[in-house]
């Protein structure tokens, strides 16, 4: 039995996208005692996966262990983001990079984080989040087919989850249009 069976879907892939950010933040601060350093309130955050059965692994641990639970508990799953990841054969790192864009809607603080890493005004921008995530599909696929919206940013752009589809992967608005009725994308 994987950990994950006992996490509600979008928990666990907030998970995934959370230690997926200290592996990437931790690497461009020279070391995880940096990055938290830099933003502390990512101690809860820690101690709160450690205390869903990832005490005692390390970051590359924890996100290999998620990646494998993760990809056990998808097919079939009739969550939303499991649903849509099956359905647009996206990556697991595809759906995090998507997540991220959205992280700012469930903390605010992490604005800071993702500002500091991918981007401006507290969101990841195209050119940073593409270089993060696989190809498939592109960030511009993500963007030509609604799952992000891209937003003005001084002179910049940066990337967001249309609300409704955040609030139907968070589970809420399960009979408003959203993540499960948009069209899947073409390869």
């Amino acid at each position: 039995m994987t950990i994950l069976r006992t996490l509600d879907p979008f928990r666990a892939w907030s998970f995934r996208s959370i230690v997926s950010l200290f592996v990437h933040g931790s690497r461009a601060a020279g070391g995880v005692e940096n990055f938290l350093e830099s933003h502390p309130f990512l101690f809860g955050y820690l101690d709160e996966i450690a205390q869903s059965g990832f005490e005692g692994l390390t970051l590359d641990e924890t996100l290999e262990r998620l990646d494998h639970d993760l990809s056990k508990t998808t097919e079939g799953s009739h969550h939303p983001l499991d649903a849509a990841r099956e359905r647009n054969l996206w990556s697991a790192d595809t759906l995090t990079g998507w997540m991220w864009c959205g992280l700012t809607r469930e903390d605010p603080r992490f604005g800071k984080v993702l500002e500091a890493l991918l981007g401006r005004e507290g969101l990841p921008g195209r050119a940073t989040l593409s270089s993060w995530i696989d190809d498939s599909p592109s960030v511009g696929e993500l963007l030509a087919h609604g799952w992000l919206e891209e937003l003005d940013a001084g002179n910049d752009k940066v990337l967001r989850v249309p609300q409704a589809l955040w609030e139907t992967a968070r589970g809420r608005n399960l009979n408003e249009p959203g993540i499960t009725h948009l069209p899947k994308h073409q390869l």
